[in-house]
């Protein structure tokens, strides 16, 4: 097996061998034309064999960024609306992915209310796909017999959760919105962080709802 000798000034050397079996044909390693920069891997480029100088950050959280709304919030006009809980990320890399995990206490005095994660475009993240006419959301509640008796009158908690790629660098924020414009109820009430009654007492709870962004490397 053959190999290239390095001997140090010292006497002892550092050897660089062919591998242990027999390759099925003549292999080529390409070196980088720079050394690199301190931390950098040396890897393969998008054509084996041609070595370069890289970051060995693939599939490590880069960064996360926190927010929380810890104040009620109340609308009545839910054609779109954002509550006040949003996030702005700023992404390094075009490729890399982000993981976005919001939990909300939010209840409805009313029927076909809806939440959704958007981007600073006001575009839903991650929307379901199309079924006819109905609304595309996160999670929402629908009619249900009257206020008393809807299972969102009181407070509960609800948490979304997915992965997306926002496709290029910079600012990228990600905003909690309420809507039920999409069905035609325009006038109904959507709470954040209490529940309907909002009275002080113990069994009518207050909360907070929070939002977090990951950026992951690609």
């Amino acid at each position: 097996m053959g190999s290239i000798k390095l001997p140090h000034a010292s006497g002892n050397s550092m050897s660089i061998a062919a591998p242990a079996t027999n390759p099925a044909s003549d292999l080529e390693l390409k070196l980088p034309a720079t050394i690199g920069t301190a931390g950098q891997v040396l890897k393969n480029s998008s054509t084996p064999g041609t070595l370069e100088f890289g970051d060995d950050s693939a599939g490590k959280i880069l960064q996360v960024v926190y927010a929380k709304l810890d104040t009620a919030f109340t609308s009545t006009t839910l054609n779109g609306v954002d509550t006040g809980l949003s996030a702005t990320i700023n992404v390094g890399n075009a490729s890399n992915r982000l993981v976005i995990i919001c939990s909300a206490l939010w209840a409805s005095e009313g029927n076909f209310c809806y939440m959704y994660l958007s981007d600073g475009s006001n575009n839903v993240i991650e929307r379901p796909g199309a079924s006819g006419s109905r609304g595309r959301f996160h999670w929402g509640t629908e009619y249900n017999g009257d206020a008393g008796s809807n299972f969102h009158y009181h407070a509960s908690r609800d948490t979304f959760q997915c992965v997306t790629t926002p496709g290029s660098t910079g600012n990228y924020t990600v905003k909690l919105r309420a809507d039920n414009s999409e069905n035609g109820h325009a006038g109904r009430c959507v709470h954040l962080n209490r529940n309907v009654n909002n009275s002080d007492r113990y069994y009518d709870p207050i909360g907070i709802s929070t939002l977090t962004v990951m950026e992951v490397a690609a």
